[in-house]
């Protein structure tokens, strides 16, 4: 494939969601194998480095802290501007991620035309349309999109992530300590979503599907919320007949969350970041979702399956339901049980 560009410095804009930079993974990888004597630099959220901390496809990471000003974000840019990157691709949408680039002196910026950012952009390109609206496509694409534009061969489409060995020990140890070595399935269960209240299921529905497993399957469950999940967490154990693996006074950092889930038998989650962490370990997941388009991240690497139902105003992708929030009042137990069964070693 001819290469449109032979950059020697280049800036990726990373997503800002757990979920959408485990999507982008590939295009990493994809920039990386186009332009091996390139230097990469990922422009990201803290958070997000220590997602993508360990894999091969980048030489420094630049972070941006999500909450600064303009003006200080404005310093930062012009700060980069001695780096002389040569090539910046964008894979957020905002107009901020787009100008930071333009205020950074990147020469060629490449980014889809979102927001009104368009006049930012060197190479601005089009989403596919579906009439007259953007076509739901799965965010892995998306980002590909944009590494084939610029000439990187992308065929790969597996998400991939990386942790520490000091994780994998700490992992092991706590799974140690949970009765991992009498052989009993490993099930995790993510029920928070970042996005907004939209996405969570019921803290007594999966307390009944948590009990179930472990009557039906003597799974080990465990719970994986973040520090500001701590009463979701607490609802579901409260809500329990019998007791989750000891997590709730563990710190989960990212580099262990990758180690944990690494070793599951199985992950139950909602929309959410960790599922996409289970996908790019190979782990199978049971995705309840309600409203948002499974099109944007389903794809064929998913060992899973999405339980979802049928309503007539999803997908709406609103942070908080406007009415009865039917699209997950109609997922019960039994299905996400069901759903499980046919995923669980036997």
């Amino acid at each position: 494939m001819k290469k449109r560009y032979v950059p020697s410095r280049i800036a990726i804009g990373c997503p800002n969601w757990i979920g959408d930079a485990v999507m982008a993974t590939p295009a990493l990888r994809a920039v990386r194998r186009g332009f091996p004597e390139s230097h990469i630099a990922l422009l990201l959220k803290p958070n997000i480095s220590e997602l993508l901390n360990g894999l091969p496809f980048f030489d420094e990471m630049i972070p941006i802290p999500a909450d600064q000003d303009f003006r200080s974000l404005a310093r930062l840019a012009f700060a980069l501007r001695r780096k002389n990157f040569d090539l910046g691709l964008i894979f957020t949408h905002s107009f901020r991620s787009a100008m930071f680039a333009r205020l950074a002196g990147v020469r060629r910026r490449v980014g889809y035309s979102a927001q009104g950012r368009g006049f930012l952009l060197t190479d601005a390109l089009h989403f596919p349309t579906e009439g007259r609206r953007k076509r739901p496509q799965y965010m892995g694409d998306e980002y590909l999109g944009i590494v084939r534009y610029v000439g990187c061969k992308a065929t790969d489409r597996s998400p991939e992530l990386a942790f520490t060995s000091e994780a994998m020990a700490r992992a092991e140890e706590l799974l140690s300590l949970s009765g991992t070595e009498e052989e009993r399935p490993l099930v995790g269960i993510a029920p928070g979503a970042f996005f907004g209240p939209s996405k969570l299921w019921y803290p007594e529905r999966w307390a009944a599907v948590a009990d179930a497993l472990v009557d039906r399957s003597e799974a080990l469950v465990f719970i994986l919320t973040a520090p500001v999940e701590r009463e979701l967490y607490q609802q579901i154990e409260s809500n329990m007949r019998t007791r989750p693996a000891p997590l709730r006074e563990t710190p989960v950092s990212l580099d262990l969350l990758k180690a944990i889930v690494s070793e599951l038998d199985l992950l139950l989650c909602t929309d959410c970041g960790v599922r996409h962490v289970a996908v790019a370990f190979g782990v199978p997941t049971v995705v309840i979702m309600g409203p948002t388009d499974p099109r944007y991240t389903q794809t064929e690497c998913e060992k899973g399956v999405v339980v979802r139902k049928e309503v007539e105003c999803s997908p709406c992708h609103k942070k908080v339901c406007p009415t009865d929030h039917r699209c997950m009042q109609r997922i019960t137990p039994e299905m996400v049980l069901e759903a499980a069964s046919g995923l669980l070693p036997h």
